[in-house]
């Protein structure tokens, strides 16, 4: 655990902290050498520092960086319409116009250099017409996992979503969007997101200016800020949670461009008109995001140049031992990147009693020391929602395990966290503790919690029995168990339990039954137990709503609990015995796996079988 003390530098407290406050963008790089007409190449798109546009004259693909013009393919296609996947894959259009038009793709195979044809059949709602700008695309239209494009073409109202997955065309996942607009020959529909599976898309028509969206039950403009023109062009990226537009502003037709945060509806970024203004011109822009703090945005501006642009987004860091973090190494930390003025926004993964601070500056421990934020008490545990910090203070404890999302509020002294769903659900749980016939056994697997129909809720199918002759009993749930009796190591890594340790669970029934519920139910990976009454318990929890429910049903007037029907539950590679004393097992020949066992769970092979449990026959298939 790192602890950190306030001291003086250069005679004036440290608390006085300031970073940057706004991002940054700066010209790379701009080629106005070897540039085809206007009438021949009216679209491009960068990726990995070139930009590329297809001369229809010629039907080469041309690459342009910062010093040169490359022929990277002859023959390439027939129209002007380029798009970039996420792995470097340039899509080009096969049709110039009229039926033909959207019709037939070109792809440049960014790894082997071929070029692909790959047929398509616009979907119900798109007539194919002539469409010299296509979006970026999303995805790699080579992999399984495949990609998606989007078209607008002339004179429709409706986006085409043309899915593609190892180099053809996904019929059943291609489809089409009314969206009440009518599409000029330059119009351009982008993906929201970065996974193809998405139909989350914004189209531009140049005549609207305004980037426009589904809000959910209609389409609508993006707010409009800043100095935007009916240039058309423009692109959308995501960085640190926030969406952000790139637009063509100033004089119309030509060059300046701004960068919009949706956040806040405010420009981050401008770049001003250098080229003449040319009737009719569309400026090209399409956006990369490199890391978690740095964008490219690439220009081809028909006729004149190509340019590449980077915006710096400013960061502070995470120090500490959670994921990416680095592990208390003062010259290392998890970037955190700005999202609006003097507020910062990152993902992270911590384990429990993972630690952190945060930093302004990195380098070593005097420059860490004399620029971080943290708890006024130093390794409190954080809450969830919203905290205090402050300058040059104690560190940041995350007590229960999972991914989080972090909200810097460096102006106003707050950090925001938030707890996102786990990406994958644990198998099962199992119950440990103070258990009738088991007390304290590591290696048990009689009280388990299966999951249900509902995304990350389990519960058990039988109550569980509690027991202490000297009091109330304690328990924790977990995702694994021990080889044997006294192995806690694998209990011990994957224990679940309440925020804080040995919290009781109260009845608050009336008469009817005991019902008992804490709110605070997570990963803690160290013992956080509970402590419940002697009796038998339904035991369910709840994962992403972070809760757990014992109840004991209880005839009104009678007080005993309704007996349930012995079972038998056919599981991944088990047989599972509920309710019932004793069980035997027959295979699908007629030979006995057991006889008369008293044990909970069987272990088997996959298979059809037959089960005897308290004398009753069933037949289970085991997967």
């Amino acid at each position: 655990m790192k602890r950190f003390t306030n001291f003086l530098l250069s005679g004036f407290m440290l608390s006085a902290i300031t970073v940057s406050a706004q991002p940054t963008m700066t010209q790379d790089w701009k080629n106005s050498t070897g540039i085809p007409t206007y009438t021949e190449a009216r679209y491009g798109v960068g990726f990995n520092g070139k930009i590329y546009t297809n001369d229809k004259s010629d039907k080469t693909l041309y690459a342009f960086d910062g010093t040169s013009r490359e022929a990277v393919v002859t023959p390439s296609a027939s129209a002007v319409g380029v798009s970039v996947d996420a792995v470097g894959n340039v899509i080009m259009l096969d049709g110039w116009a009229g039926a033909g038009a959207m019709k037939t793709l070109k792809v440049w195979n960014h790894a082997t250099g071929e070029v692909v044809t790959i047929p398509v059949t616009v979907p119900d709602g798109v007539t194919a017409a002539r469409m010299d700008f296509i979006g970026r695309t999303a995805g790699d239209v080579f992999s399984e996992e495949g990609a998606a494009i989007f078209f607008a073409g002339q004179n429709n109202t409706s986006v085409a979503k043309i899915f593609i997955a190892n180099g053809a065309q996904v019929a059943k996942k291609s489809k089409s969007f009314a969206t009440g607009v009518t599409f000029t020959t330059d119009a351009i529909a982008v993906p929201l997101t970065a996974d193809p599976e998405s139909d989350e898309f914004a189209f531009r028509n140049r005549g609207n200016k305004d980037f426009y969206y589904n809000n959910g039950s209609k389409w609508v403009a993006y707010t409009r800020v800043g100095d935007i023109n009916s240039t058309a062009g423009g692109d959308v990226f995501t960085l640190g949670g926030v969406l952000y537009t790139v637009e063509p502003a100033g004089t119309n037709y030509q060059d300046g461009f701004q960068v919009v945060s949706r956040a806040t509806n405010e420009v981050i970024a401008t770049h001003k008109a250098e080229a003449k203004a040319h009737t009719g011109y569309p400026t090209a822009l399409n956006a990369e995001v490199v890391d978690a703090k740095t964008v490219r945005v690439y220009q081809y501006h028909l006729g004149d140049f190509a340019a590449q642009y980077t915006i710096e987004f400013p960061v502070i860091y995470i120090v500490g031992n959670v994921e990416g973090a680095g592990n208390w190494d003062p010259s290392k930390g998890l970037e955190v990147v700005w999202t609006r003025p003097d507020v910062y926004e990152a993902d992270f993964t911590a384990a429990p009693g993972n630690n952190f601070k945060i930093a302004t500056a990195i380098g070593n421990w005097g420059i860490v020391d004399g620029n971080c934020f943290g708890f006024a008490a130093d390794n409190s545990n954080a809450a969830v929602g919203e905290n205090d910090i402050e300058a040059n203070s104690g560190a940041i404890r995350i007590a229960e395990g999972g991914d989080y999302h972090i909200t810097i509020d460096i102006a106003n002294k707050k950090m925001t966290l938030t707890k996102k769903p786990l990406a994958v659900m644990p198998e099962k749980f199992y119950v440990i503790g103070d258990i009738a016939g088991h007390p304290w056994d590591p290696s048990y697997d009689g009280a388990v919690l299966l999951p249900t129909a509902e995304e990350g809720v389990y519960k058990t199918s039988e109550m569980v029995e509690f027991s202490n002759a000297v009091g109330d009993t304690f328990f924790s749930l977990t995702t694994a168990i021990g080889a044997n009796d006294v192995d806690w190591a694998p209990v011990n890594a994957n224990q679940w339990g309440a925020a804080v340790g040995n919290t009781v669970l109260t009845n608050t029934g009336v008469d009817v039954k005991f019902y008992a519920k804490d709110e605070t139910f997570g990963y803690f990976g160290s013992e956080h137990n509970y402590i419940v009454a002697n009796g038998s318990y339904y035991i369910e929890v709840d994962v992403n709503a972070g809760s757990i429910v014992l109840s004991n049903p209880v005839t009104v007037g009678v007080g005993a609990v309704k007996a349930a029907k012995a079972k038998a539950l056919g599981l991944n590679g088990e047989i599972r015995i509920i309710n019932g004393t004793t069980a035997s097992i027959f295979n699908a020949a007629g030979q006995a796996i057991v006889v008369n066992t008293a044990s909970k769970t069987v272990n088997v092979a996959p298979g059809m079988y037959v089960v005897v449990v308290d004398g009753a026959a069933q037949k289970v298939v085991v997967r």
